[in-house]
Formats: C-alpha cells, sequence, structure tokens
C-alpha cells in the first residue's frame, strides 16, 4: 500500500494507469532489497547478491542463499518484463539502462551495509554521494521514464543516465545526513537541520532552473519534480512510509478509503 501511494503522489493522471501499477512492484523491491541490506544481509552474502545483479543471469541464483533467490528472481522477472514491454511497443531494448540502474542501486546499498557493520561514520559529502543512489531516485526515474511510455531519443538517454540538475533531489533521509554534518563538525542538531535544509533549498532551486531546459517531455519533467515532493511529504518529519502510524494510516484512508464530500 506504501508503494502504492507514492506512485500516486508520482504519477495520478489517468493515463499512466500502467506506470503506476508497474512503479507500485518497483517500489516493494526496493523496500524489500533495502530490508536484505539493512538487516538480514550478512556482508558475504550481500556481495553474492550484488555480483548477481550485476551478471543479470538466471543462473547467478544458484549461489545465493534461498531467501535471496525468490528476491533476485522476482526482480529479474519484472524488470525483463518491462523490458519486453518496451521493446514489443516502442521498439527500443530498455534492459540494459534498467539493469544499470540495479546495479547502481545495490552497490550503493552495499557500501552502506559495509559502513553499518564497520560502525564507520561517513562525511556529510560521502553520505550525499552515495545517498543520492541509495535513496533509489535514479533508479525510480529510470523505470518511470519506461513505464511512462515516453519518446526515447539520445538525448533523453544520456540525460537519464547522467546524475543531472533536473533528477538531483534527495529523498528526505534527513536523521542520516544531520548525523554525519553533526559527527563531522561537532555542529549542534539545530545547526545541522539547517545546514540540510539549505541543501535542500539549493537543489530545488538546480531542479527549477533545469526543468526549462531538458529534453524530458513536460509529462517526465512533472514526475521528476513529484518524486521530489513525494520525498518532502512522506520524510520531512521522519520517516512516513516505512514506519507505521496513524499519519500514514489517516492519508492513505483520506486518498483511497474515505469519500469526498
Amino acid at each position: 500500500m506504501e508503494s502504492f501511494l507514492w506512485c500516486i503522489g508520482l504519477a495520478c493522471e489517468p493515463q499512466l494507469e500502467f506506470c503506476r501499477t508497474y512503479l507500485t512492484k518497483i517500489g516493494n523491491l526496493i523496500f524489500i532489497i533495502d530490508d536484505i541490506y539493512d538487516i538480514y544481509g550478512s556482508i558475504d552474502e550481500l556481495e553474492l547478491f550484488t555480483s548477481a545483479v550485476e551478471r543479470w543471469e538466471i543462473n547467478a541464483i544458484e549461489v545465493l542463499p534461498d531467501y535471496m533467490k525468490i528476491c533476485f528472481l522476482a526482480l529479474y522477472n519484472t524488470v525483463n518484463e518491462m523490458a519486453y514491454t518496451t521493446l514489443k511497443e516502442q521498439g527500443y531494448s530498455a534492459l540494459q539502462h534498467l539493469n544499470k540502474a540495479w546495479e547502481n542501486f545495490c552497490r550503493s546499498m552495499l557500501v552502506e551495509a559495509k559502513w553499518s557493520k564497520k560502525n564507520y561514520m561517513p562525511t556529510l559529502e560521502e553520505y550525499l554521494a552515495n545517498a543520492w543512489i541509495s535513496s533509489s531516485t535514479p533508479l525510480v526515474h529510470v523505470h518511470a521514464f519506461f513505464a511512462s511510455k515516453q519518446k526515447i531519443t539520445a538525448e533523453a538517454l544520456d540525460c537519464l543516465n547522467s546524475e543531472s540538475d533536473l533528477a538531483e533531489q534527495e529523498r528526505g533521509d534527513v536523521p542520516s545526513a544531520i548525523q554525519c554534518h553533526m559527527c563531522e563538525t561537532n555542529a549542534t542538531e539545530k545547526v545541522a537541520r539547517e545546514k540540510i535544509r539549505d541543501i535542500i533549498k539549493e537543489t530545488w532551486r538546480k531542479m527549477n532552473k533545469s526543468a526549462s531546459d531538458t529534453p524530458f517531455s513536460p509529462s517526465f519533467v512533472n514526475i521528476i519534480e513529484n518524486h521530489a515532493r513525494n520525498a518532502h511529504c512522506f520524510y520531512q518529519h521522519g520517516d512516513g512510509i516505512s514506519v507505521q502510524d496513524n499519519v500514514g494510516k489517516k492519508r492513505v484512508q483520506a486518498l483511497l478509503v474515505k469519500p469526498i464530500v
């Protein structure tokens, strides 16, 4: 439900039904894989899983623990399904872009897992450089581009594969960024929060400037900007996705259950 709620905010237009449905699947996979890297997997297991994603071969599951085999197979089939749909409907093989996005995501998650196991506190610069990928922002954008059936051009693909200013937005994992800055500079929590707010404001300025000079269609620019708005909505005051609380339940009820009167 949390994934679907996020996707409604990302692409609410009626004609984007397929995009919402597919991105909900991707969101569920992101949550599951995030938990594997954060909680369940040992470093050795996580390195095996990352290697399997890099290889992108079905027989790669043979070396994985049983609980990872199911996850990898679900990921493999879901991504290949999107690649098949794009090839059938638009005549373009998107698998290389989809696979590369997952490869980068898993590598960044592995970096964070190693930091955690070693009790290593990165600098704010180190944290943000990696969190840009581990936040799943580029991953979601790549899948959203093909799932929303945008016009595929060389310019759009180049921009999609680069870390452009338009797509440069943080998930809003503010507590971790705050802790990094506090540890690095001995700043108070108040000062650290202001630092992160300044970074977010500057990022919004970059995004707004880039939105007027981009090879993407206005509809896809809107999806990217909605992703940033979602981040503010769900993460500005803590984790509004994975933490089950009354606020999250009320959002679901207001949007999907209770009638508009």
